[in-house]
C-alpha cells in the first residue's frame, strides 16, 4: 500500500482507461494537473532562487544533499 492508496488506483486507471473513460479521466486529470502545476511552479521558483540568490541556493542544496 502506497501513500493514500493512490498507486494501485492510478495504475489500474491507466491500464483499464478505455473500460470506463469518464471515471478514469475524472480521477487522473486532477492528479496530472497538480503534477504539472507543481513541476512548473517549483521550477520557476528554483529559477528565481538561482537567478537572485545563486550562492545561498547552491549552499542550501549542498546542505540538503549532505544531510
Amino acid at each position: 500500500m502506497c501513500c493514500f492508496g493512490l498507486y494501485e488506483r492510478i495504475v489500474d486507471s491507466i491500464l483499464h482507461f478505455f473500460k470506463d473513460v469518464k471515471n478514469n479521466l475524472r480521477f487522473i486529470l486532477p492528479i496530472a494537473l497538480g503534477v504539472f502545476i507543481g513541476i512548473f511552479g517549483f521550477g520557476n521558483l528554483l529559477k528565481l532562487a538561482f537567478d537572485k540568490f545563486y550562492m545561498e541556493a547552491s549552499f542550501a542544496f549542498i546542505g540538503l544533499i549532505l544531510r
